[in-house]
């Protein structure tokens, strides 16, 4: 839905006076994640719920490509990360690690302000949403929504070669629910404690992310 217009803007932007900027790069870093519920369900056997469980630090990466029309822009990143909660398996009740792994394709609408003169250093944000393939072992994979909002400052190396520092806050919807799965499957929701996505999206859109983003853009200059 994003990539298609976005590629054409970054072939076209550089060739047009006055159209700004545009970059592609890759990210890094690391995923915090808020506590989860989750509920492990067996057909014919039973389920087990495990409530308000501490999800484990996990790796993120992936690439941005990016437009900027002075002081606003477009943002589109494909991103992978992982983590693990603690779940019970519901026939012999055996303590397991639940793996779960998500890739999306985010766009987001974003605005930059100059901490020196254009082209130097700038802080930027911005809101936006995508497609979420979520992973879960044991269990199945699906594909949901999710919104997000980002934060960042980006710093000029070269330039061509620009660092960006970025914390994200990401809510998915739940993955699959398990009463239509074949077979072992996991489902994974935000906790039942404070959480800003369950409060305005309800228990079904709360699952909460922080990705802390280290990157490195190419600048392609009008």
């Amino acid at each position: 839905m994003w990539s298609t217009p976005l590629l054409v803007t970054l072939v076209v932007a550089p060739t047009t006076p006055g159209r700004g900027e545009s970059s592609l790069g890759v990210t890094g870093g690391l995923t915090l994640s808020g506590d989860q519920d989750v509920k492990i369900v067996e057909p014919r056997v039973g389920s087990t719920e495990s409530h308000d469980v501490r999800a484990a630090l996990g790796p993120v990466g992936g690439t941005t490509a990016s437009l900027w029309l002075t002081h606003f822009g477009l943002q589109v990143d494909g991103l992978y990360w992982g983590t693990s909660t603690p779940g019970v398996l519901p026939r012999s009740l055996k303590a397991v690690r639940v793996g779960q792994d998500r890739g999306a394709v985010l766009g987001s609408f974003t605005g930059r302000v100059f901490l020196d003169g254009p082209g130097e250093k700038f802080a930027y944000g911005g809101l936006g949403c995508g497609l979420v393939a979520i992973g879960v072992h044991p269990g199945q994979t699906n594909v949901v929504p999710a919104l997000g909002a980002l934060l960042g400052v980006a710093l000029p190396i070269t330039s061509r070669l620009r660092l960006r520092a970025e914390a994200r806050y990401l809510l998915t919807h739940d993955n699959m629910d398990p009463r239509n799965a074949h077979g072992l499957s996991t489902e994974v929701s935000g906790s039942r404690g404070p959480n800003p996505g369950r409060a305005v999206f309800g228990p079904h859109f709360d699952t909460e992310f922080v990705p802390l983003l280290i990157g490195l853009d190419y600048v392609f200059q009008p």
